[in-house]
């Protein structure tokens, strides 16, 4: 297990609610102590994150959200030095992306949506 299994908070940062809504259920349905977060809007997740980084024991993270995109969240938390795990969770399949993920140091994984549990089982395996 990656983290302490009593104090998982999973930190979900997507403008698609329906995603969203799949994800919680998803996360629950996989371990129903996991406390989630859920952010529409990016940059109010990132003053969360800033505010409660030790506390975060994942950030899934879209790439294509209006304001603050995927990308420029990385950048922000890059540079204030914040230690969350990130996995990028997108419909993107352009393969730039990918490849520009593997090249971004606290980005773990890259999963194509939708969220699935074998996902979260192989993450926290």
């Amino acid at each position: 297990m990656r983290t302490n299994k009593s104090s998982r908070l999973i930190v979900l940062v997507d403008d698609d609610e329906i995603n969203m809504f799949i994800c919680k259920k998803l996360l629950k349905i996989f371990d129903p102590d996991i406390e989630t977060m859920e952010f529409l809007d990016s940059t109010t997740a990132l003053e969360f994150v800033k505010s409660n980084n030790s506390k975060i024991s994942l950030l899934l993270l879209d790439l294509n959200m209006p304001k603050l995109n995927g990308w420029q969240f990385l950048d922000k938390i890059t540079m204030e030095d914040i230690g969350s795990d990130v996995v990028i969770l997108s419909s993107s399949i352009d393969p730039n992306d990918f490849q520009k993920a593997k090249k971004e140091g606290k980005v773990k994984d890259y999963w194509s949506k939708p969220l699935t549990i074998d996902m979260l089982t192989k993450y926290f395996a």
